[in-house]
């Protein structure tokens, strides 16, 4: 069976939110979810370093893996920030779709906004000064479709179909082909190397389409350098070639999700 739910934004309209986590610690760092406006939010204090990122990383996933696109983490109180713990936020919101950025960071002050001017991390983890200013900062509306799918050989064909009537209905007529494209290729690897697809979204924002395939394999993708007259191994570079930003990250409960990006041009 193939289930479809598609969501289309009224004005001023977000989607439901609900916190999958209360919170959680570690000797010398607090972390605690909240809602803030409709919005789940992460408030870090003491010490984040290397033996407490592993915490925050686990529940920005867990968030991130729950229809939330973007998590603000206060970070107002937090009184140390070690390299490590920059570089793990930098990995995680790094492997998911460049828009909107999935971690922002908000109140930074002290030893911890010094570090991250340093470090060059606002291109990836986005400085707020408060999570109101984040918050206010909203990407714009997102509409999104989503489609289950059974793991068989017809996946890729339905996936196809879906998506063209997804982008017939969101008036992108222009990209419909080349989303063909990639949206097939996910689910044929998925279906080949990873034991089938479970899902597909489709999430549109600005001028972005994100097309995301989950499954219930934990391995990451592997490129092949397939053979001159080999008619498969070649689909990950087809991939590449045709999107704009690819990646891949892992979801809590297990499994993975493939995702890439194409840019829709000015109506």
């Amino acid at each position: 069976m193939h289930n479809q739910k598609v969501y289309r934004p009224a004005e001023g309209e977000g989607r439901h939110l609900v916190l999958p986590s209360a919170g959680r610690a570690t000797p010398g760092l607090s972390i605690r979810a909240k809602l803030r406006d409709g919005v789940p939010v992460l408030a870090v204090s003491g010490r984040l370093d290397g033996r407490g990122v592993d915490v925050l990383e686990a529940m920005l996933t867990e968030f991130l893996a729950s229809d939330q696109s973007r998590v603000p983490c206060d970070v107002s109180e937090l009184d140390y920030l070690s390299p490590q713990a920059v570089r793990k936020l930098v990995h995680v919101a790094a492997a998911r779709p460049p828009r909107p950025a999935a971690v922002v960071l908000c109140g930074a002050s002290s030893q911890p906004q010094q570090l991250l001017a340093a470090m060059n991390a606002g291109r990836t983890l986005p400085l707020y000064r408060s999570v109101a200013e984040a918050i206010d900062d909203s990407p714009g509306a997102m509409w999104w479709a989503q489609l289950t799918l059974t793991c068989d050989l017809a996946a890729p064909r339905w996936a196809r179909a879906f998506l063209a009537r997804v982008c017939t209905d969101w008036k992108l007529d222009a990209v419909v082909e080349e989303a063909r494209l990639l949206v097939s290729e996910l689910v044929t690897n998925a279906v080949v190397h990873a034991g089938g697809a479970a899902e597909v979204t489709l999430q549109r924002l600005g001028d972005q389409l994100t097309i995301a395939v989950r499954d219930g394999a934990d391995v990451p993708p592997v490129h092949r350098n397939a053979e001159l007259l080999e008619e498969g191994g070649r689909g990950l570079h087809l991939v590449e070639a045709l999107s704009t930003a690819d990646g891949t990250y892992p979801r809590p409960e297990g499994g993975k999700v493939v995702w890439c990006t194409v840019h829709l041009p000015d109506p």
